[in-house]
């Protein structure tokens, strides 16, 4: 299937955003982001795409913040993908968060009885908040580079998948 959906690409027959859903959803079914082990011996430009993409996805959701409770584990390897699209800007965004998270400032409510509301509020006012509204100038919404550096290493996600 993911073979197919390159070749439609390259041929035009799907549009950017198109590509990178049919990608994206195809990774999610192979791609174990919570077994470190398993995640490390994928190709790097899957493991790349798979993070930055997640990762830009939970702060576009409910910013650093969300992203830092939801998915730290995957700050390093987004932050590397982000330097292998070129965008330096974003790079520095996920360092400053990972220095915050280093920092203590990304200890959340998690507990069965938290309401969600006060969650999303612990959000809003940390430290982490402060970085979403930069975002834009970061050059942060990266699919169509993000979708240029996979057709770059087809071969990798064909072996992934």
């Amino acid at each position: 299937m993911l073979k197919d959906s390159f070749d439609r690409y390259v041929r035009g027959e799907l549009d950017t955003n198109s590509f990178d859903d049919e990608l994206w959803l195809t990774l999610c079914e192979v791609v174990n982001d919570r077994d470190a082990e398993a995640f490390s011996k994928l190709p790097k430009a899957v493991r790349h795409y798979f993070a930055s993409r997640l990762v830009e996805c939970e702060v576009g959701n409910g910013g650093f913040a969300q992203a830092a409770f939801n998915v730290p584990h995957l700050f390093a390897e987004a932050r590397e993908g982000y330097a292998a699209l070129g965008l330096q800007g974003s790079v520095e965004l996920i360092a400053t968060a990972e220095r915050l998270i280093a920092e203590g400032h990304a200890k959340f409510g998690s507990g069965p009885s938290d309401d969600i509301g006060e969650l999303f509020e612990e959000f809003a006012e940390s430290a982490l908040a402060e970085l979403d509204d930069r975002t834009d100038a970061a050059g942060w919404w990266a699919t169509e580079k993000r979708v240029a550096y996979a057709v770059e290493h087809r071969s990798e996600f064909e072996s992934a998948a």
